[in-house]
Order: C-alpha cells, then structure tokens, then sequence
C-alpha cells in the first residue's frame, strides 16, 4: 500500500496491529514500505497532538491501537512533535493508555459497571 496511492484516506484506514497480524513488523527495519507509512503516520500524529496541545494546553493520552503500538517509537515520536511544539521543551504531557485492545468497549463496560454500583449503593442507602 502506497500512499501516493492510496492518499490520504489510505494513511488514515492504515492500522498498524493489522500489519502485524499480516506477518509484518510496522515501524522495524526491514520492509521500506512499512517505514514510510510508520514515518507518516507519526508526522501526521505529531501534528494533530501539536495543535490539541496549543488549542486545549491539556495533557494528551495516546490510547487504543496506537497507543498500544507507541512503546517502542515514542522517542521517534518526540522528535517529529519537536518540530511543531514551540512552547513544550518535553514531550511529558503525552501519556500511553493503559488498555491497549478493545478500548471503547472496555469504556461502556465501566459506564455500566459505574450504573450497577451506583443502583447497589442507592438500594442499600434506602
């Protein structure tokens, strides 16, 4: 998948735990394609977190396939934010999730925990 073929919109569908499910090792040396798509990818995160950064001036949690994929490249990260963060000297707003899989359901499932807990605590007040 090349990006000049693809474009943009094949950038944004590019999941990197699928290339791994594929056999291939996204953001590694060793399949040229990959690491160009990885570079990309990074460049177009670092960006979007630059201008969440200067917008909300919030901390900023990578999560869900991404975030669980980070570990490894986040000092290749850093540096791609480097070039667009002119306020931030450190790169200690941004944190990795702590559920790398199946975020949003693991997020309904503690709403309705929260809901069950809360109908418990109602219950026994009265």
């Amino acid at each position: 998948m090349l990006l000049r073929e693809k474009g943009l919109s094949g950038l944004l569908l590019f999941r990197p735990d699928a290339e791994k499910e594929r056999g291939r090792n996204v953001g590694k040396k060793g399949v040229p394609e990959n690491q160009r798509i990885w570079d990309t990818y990074l460049e177009y995160l670092a960006l979007a977190v630059a201008n969440l950064r200067m917008a909300y001036d919030c901390d900023i949690i990578l999560g869900g396939n991404i975030g669980g994929n980070m570990e490894g490249h986040m000092h290749m990260f850093q540096e791609k934010l480097s070039k667009y963060n002119n306020f931030d000297y450190d790169a200690s707003y941004i944190h990795l999730g702590r559920h790398k899989r199946e975020c949003s359901a693991i997020g309904a499932a503690r709403l309705m925990q929260d809901r069950y807990i809360e109908k418990i605590e109602t219950f026994s007040a009265s």
